[in-house]
């Protein structure tokens, strides 16, 4: 695994942007288009301004956007944090046809809700809509932040959610911490996706972090080591 770190956020966000780019660069010289999976949380907005601003620097015409998890009792949540601190500063010098590209470029849980009230609905047309540009519902790239507990996404520890077979994005009805109701993308996806930057951010995050960096073990009890593999980053700002 590849570590970027600093205790400065912002020199942190700017080395993560540096990697994540030089990602994007080097997949697509195999392929033509990238899935990318955005979190949400405490944890990722320093880096997403980093990315927000420099939006017009990556080809973005090649890129497709999803989110990793959504709070079911507020589905913008995550899709509002991404819209003002990616979507709305890539816009702003943008042209019109620019705008056009880029907007078409993100999925939101929120714009599916507002045409069909379901939630069930919501997760299969996102998992169709996901299946149109990775058929096997995996991504190229995951942005995630480990929680306190090390859960990802909204995967937790022991969870019967953990133990799921499928692919693609599942309904979480009793999640350990409020809010209980959410859509998170299932370990089968985590698992399968090809490259992760995954944020460790703050002294508080450090007992997760330290697990994560000495267990070696199945990912049931720590849902991070999900995103443990060869060629995956690390992305914290805890140093000794």
């Amino acid at each position: 695994m590849k570590i970027l770190s600093s205790k400065s956020k912002q020199i942190l966000s700017k080395l993560t942007f540096i990697a994540f780019k030089h990602q994007i660069e080097e997949m697509l010289e195999e392929k033509d288009e990238l899935v990318i999976a955005l979190c949400g949380g405490r944890s990722i907005p320093e880096f997403y301004v980093e990315l927000g601003k420099n939006f017009s620097d990556l080809p973005y015409d090649k890129l497709q956007f999803f989110l990793l998890d959504e709070r079911v009792e507020e589905l913008k949540r995550n899709s509002d944090l991404i819209k003002e601190y990616i979507l709305h500063p890539a816009l702003a010098n943008a042209s019109d046809d620019e705008q056009t590209e880029i907007m078409s470029r993100f999925h939101f849980m929120d714009v599916i809700l507002d045409k069909h009230k379901d939630f069930a609905e919501v997760i299969m047309r996102y998992n169709e809509l996901l299946e149109r540009f990775s058929p096997d519902l995996s991504f190229d790239i995951i942005i995630a932040s480990s929680g306190l507990d090390s859960h990802v996404g909204a995967i937790y520890p022991e969870h019967d959610l953990i133990y799921s077979k499928q692919a693609g994005f599942g309904h979480l009805f009793d999640a350990p911490t409020p809010p209980l109701d959410r859509i998170t993308l299932l370990p089968k996806s985590f698992i399968n996706s090809k490259k992760a930057f995954l944020f460790f951010i703050d002294k508080e995050k450090k007992k997760s972090y330290d697990v994560f960096m000495n267990s070696e073990g199945d990912y049931y009890e720590c849902p991070s080591l999900m995103l443990k593999k060869e060629g995956n980053y690390i992305v914290t700002n805890i140093i000794k």
